[in-house]
């Protein structure tokens, strides 16, 4: 399948986790914290066993010149960010009940990351449109830990 440039709405939610009683037992509630939404254009294309999207950061994410290549595969979701005059990098793979720990590099900081994924999943055409999303927490070394939603919308460029 070619190469075919495609519309990307990409949300990520971060949440804090508390403990609420209900009871005697306790249930765990997310409480919204951040809301990030990107709207672009990005590169959509298949390699055997594999489906991959590329895009190139907008200018709002403070990430200029950078570029993101998301790849889905036998359930795992690799995220890579690279290049550019912000000298970010991510180099992200989410697995579901995998923990894994990754370095993410900005400007003028670099932090360690530990990632458990809770939950990746798509329903993604034949043709890569439709939804990828996943469910993971991330903890920063000494700033704590964030449960992150992430949805990757695909559509047609012609509508």
């Amino acid at each position: 399948m070619p190469k075919k440039t495609v519309n990307l709405r990409i949300v990520n939610r971060q949440y804090s986790e508390s403990l609420e009683q209900r009871g005697e037992a306790f249930s765990r509630a997310l409480n919204l914290e951040d809301e990030i939404e990107i709207m672009t254009e990005g590169t959509l294309y298949h390699k055997p066993g594999a489906t991959y999207i590329a895009y190139d950061e907008p200018e709002a994410t403070g990430f200029d010149n950078d570029k993101t290549v998301i790849r889905l595969a036998d359930g795992v979701l690799s995220i890579k960010r690279y290049g550019g005059e912000s000298e970010g990098q991510l180099d992200l793979t989410l697995q579901e009940g995998v923990r894994s720990i990754t370095t993410y590099v900005v400007p003028m900081a670099r932090f360690e990351l530990e990632v458990y994924t809770h939950e990746i999943g798509h329903d993604l055409s034949e043709e890569g449109f439709g939804k990828i999303y996943a469910d993971y927490n991330i903890r920063f070394a000494d700033f704590g830990r964030m449960r992150n939603k992430l949805q990757i919308d695909i559509t047609d460029m012609r509508g």
